[in-house]
């Protein structure tokens, strides 16, 4: 989708990461962000180390980086990805806030799973989309 809408393909986008936003941006898309004021669903993204990683110890210690408040700071510089740090810098995006307001920031995994179709429901209905939950 971030493609089409570099292109000029599609207008907008309904749902588009802050990292593609960054990355469109940085090849020269004149596009620009919009964060509603209700908030933004945020996604959970996972790191490891594999169980039979060829060089662990230095896995350890990248993860030990990565995590800190340093390599938070270079990873949201080089991704464009808001960090879950509170003491993280927000990526440089003009028009995005400071701090994301989330859609239900204390629901849990197991109750979004719950909720899923319902806001899948009310989202197609909102955009004016026939069929039913998305799979």
């Amino acid at each position: 989708m971030a493609q089409k809408v570099a292109a000029g393909e599609y207008f907008g986008a309904a749902e588009m990461a802050d990292f593609h936003l960054k990355l469109i941006r940085d090849a020269g898309a004149p596009v620009r962000g919009i964060w509603p004021k209700e908030g933004v669903p945020r996604e959970p993204w996972t790191a490891a180390i594999l169980r039979r990683a060829p060089h662990p110890n230095a896995a350890r210690l990248f993860m030990d980086f990565i995590l800190s408040p340093e390599g938070q700071d270079l990873y949201v510089k080089e991704m464009g990805w808001h960090s879950a740090r509170a003491d993280a810098a927000a990526p440089a995006i003009a028009e995005a806030p400071a701090e994301l307001a989330t859609i239900d920031p204390k629901i849990s995994q197991d109750e979004a799973l719950k909720v899923r179709d319902e806001y899948i429901a009310k989202w197609k209905q909102l955009w004016g989309i026939a069929g039913g939950p998305a799979r």
